[in-house]
């Protein structure tokens, strides 16, 4: 049998690998490992050829999440509320786990101080979960992913800043869709674009502001400190944003939102003012949520697989390599993004 490609000798093989040189899911790759139905007969002989040339053997933490499961998975966030960002995740890790037969609880833990404490004691103590999902920002979270570690809860965690291989992650490349959407709009022939950033407290922010900043520098252009505003991912932040930005003399002719919602809300501003997207004012966000195509006009945004990114965050648990006591197996699974133009976006109206 001629294997397509091989990973590398020097790292233990891990189902990733297995998945990607047989073509198949990681799920799949599971089910024949552990002898589940739903796969056929040509594809688990494919699979059980591929296993054996690599002398791929699941490891340990594996064989302990298929023997004694307790068929629950926790997905922490920062906040139930925190917009749908959260919401789509979580629709993708209930798809994993209506498919492996597991249920799903979201959790999310107290702050700081002495409650937070509490939570985590609670956490270690009652065992419940077979894993952890982490979502941003929470994935970055020292305290919290050290407690986790140290305690051996298996954990995978979603668009990490640190993408060492402390843990298993996935995750998508807010810089290069930032770089790629921004560059856009100045091929276009904008020159005064505006940032609308996200909270600081998020790595998705941080990388959206420098590829934005980067794209701009490459263009010819220097970003405008008054014309970088900061809101918090929030509708109403993006509407209040925008009342800013258009009292500015002279007042953008793009705005790059860091998220839809505050998109959304930078569009109700502008029309607010009698304004006209994009004849008067250019906006584009990031995420591709539904509301971003049945608003007025429909919005040119990045299409992130927000539950995708959850799915395969699930099914990397599921399949028992989120265990850190075997963390030198930990690998990272990459989505790409997509801009998807709607009519928000166009050339800058000249004025004579």
């Amino acid at each position: 049998m001629t294997m397509p490609t091989s990973p590398d000798a020097d790292k233990a093989i891990t189902i990733i690998d297995v998945a990607r040189i047989a073509g198949v899911s990681i799920k799949t790759v599971s089910r024949v490992i552990n002898r589940e139905t739903g796969v056929g007969a040509d594809t688990r002989t494919h699979v059980e050829n591929v296993i054996r040339e690599l002398d791929y053997r699941p490891n340990a933490s594996a064989r302990a999440l298929s023997s004694h499961r307790k068929y629950l998975i926790g997905m922490i966030v920062a906040s139930i509320g925190q917009f749908e960002y959260v919401g789509q995740l979580q629709a993708g890790v209930t798809e994993s786990c209506l498919r492996a037969g597991y249920h799903l609880t979201v959790e999310s833990p107290p702050p700081e101080g002495e409650a937070r404490r509490a939570w985590l004691a609670r956490l270690q103590s009652r065992r419940a979960f077979d894993g952890l999902v982490i979502s941003p920002p929470l994935s970055d979270d020292e305290e919290l992913i050290d407690f986790l570690i140290n305690a051996n809860i298996p954990i995978v965690r979603i668009a990490p800043a640190d993408k060492s291989n402390l843990t298993p992650y996935v995750f998508t490349d807010d810089y290069e869709a930032s770089y790629q959407i921004t560059s856009r709009i100045c091929e276009l022939g904008h020159r005064l674009i505006a940032m609308i950033e996200g909270p600081e407290d998020h790595v998705s922010a941080r990388e959206r502001r420098r590829g934005f900043n980067d794209a701009m520098r490459n263009h010819g252009l220097i970003p405008r400190d008054t014309m970088r505003v900061r809101g918090d991912y929030g509708g109403i932040s993006g509407f209040e944003c925008t009342e800013a930005l258009l009292s500015l003399t002279p007042r953008p002719t793009a705005i790059v939102a860091a998220n839809d919602l505050m998109a959304i809300g930078a569009l109700a501003a502008i029309s607010k003012h009698g304004l006209r997207a994009p004849e008067d004012i250019s906006v584009v966000g990031f995420d591709d949520i539904p509301a971003a195509s049945a608003c007025w006009p429909p919005l040119t945004t990045v299409r992130q697989p927000i539950d995708k990114l959850g799915e395969l965050a699930s099914d990397l648990l599921i399949a028992g390599i989120g265990d850190p006591r075997h963390r030198t197996d930990a690998r990272s699974a990459f989505h790409p993004c997509e801009i998807i133009v709607r009519t928000s976006l166009g050339p800058p109206l000249v004025r004579s």
